[in-house]
């Protein structure tokens, strides 16, 4: 088995016919973003949901190796806030990266191993073709460097708290929305962009090799007990 799409809608959400249809995107997508990584052995549930990224009429979620979900807005039906197809395209793009490194080193379980892993997958949707994605460049400049400091100490902390980091939950201003998926799409971009090689070749390097001479390009050193 390689990836299989498994639709769920029982509580009959979506319009008729439009299951099939984002089905269709989804394999169509499939066959550019699956062979660089060698994605296989994965269910891709397609569900309902009305927690869209901000900005998007889908969301996606990686629970595993073999596992992913990807939620669409049934209201967006016809009135999406851009290219459906080129959303669902992004979203199997980013967590098929996710679930193929979930099957080598893992996603991680510390702060460092997070942002490495959600800058590689943000990575992974520009070389399939897809647009940077918009939490990708929500914080630059110096909030973005800020943060980058503020993560040295807690690189290894597997107590992190996630949300605060990603989604900026507490309304702290030193921990903007998205932080963490900007500073780590910057850490993995300039690693990228150093090393010479691809998200894709990336998948499996585990973090140790990535993270220390990430944050030496972004202009903060890193010891090595906490990579």
């Amino acid at each position: 088995m390689s990836v299989r799409f498994v639709p769920l809608d029982a509580g009959s959400e979506f319009a008729p016919g439009r299951l099939t249809q984002l089905v269709g995107y989804l394999e169509a997508a499939l066959a550019d973003v699956g062979p660089p990584i060698d994605a296989k052995n994965v269910d891709v549930l397609l569900t309902p949901t009305h927690r869209p990224i901000a900005g998007w009429d889908a969301q996606g979620f990686a629970q595993s190796a073999h596992l992913i979900t990807i939620g669409v807005d049934p209201r967006c039906d016809g009135r999406e806030k851009g290219s459906i197809a080129l959303q669902l395209r992004a979203q199997l793009a980013h967590e098929l990266h996710h679930a193929t490194r979930f099957a080598g080193p893992g996603y991680g379980t510390t702060l460092g191993e997070a942002l490495i892993s959600e800058g590689l997958a943000q990575c992974y949707e520009e070389e399939v073709g897809c647009p940077t994605p918009n939490y990708a460049v929500e914080v630059s400049g110096v909030p973005l460097r800020q943060l980058a400091a503020n993560a040295i100490g807690e690189l290894s902390a597997v107590s992190y708290d996630h949300p605060k980091w990603f989604f900026g939950t507490g309304n702290s201003a030193n921990f903007p929305r998205w932080g963490g998926y900007s500073l780590g799409y910057a850490l993995v971009k300039a690693w990228l962009n150093e090393s010479g090689t691809t998200a894709s070749k990336a998948v499996a390097i585990p973090v140790s090799e990535i993270l220390p001479q990430a944050f030496e390009l972004f202009g903060e050193k890193v010891e090595a007990s906490a990579a």
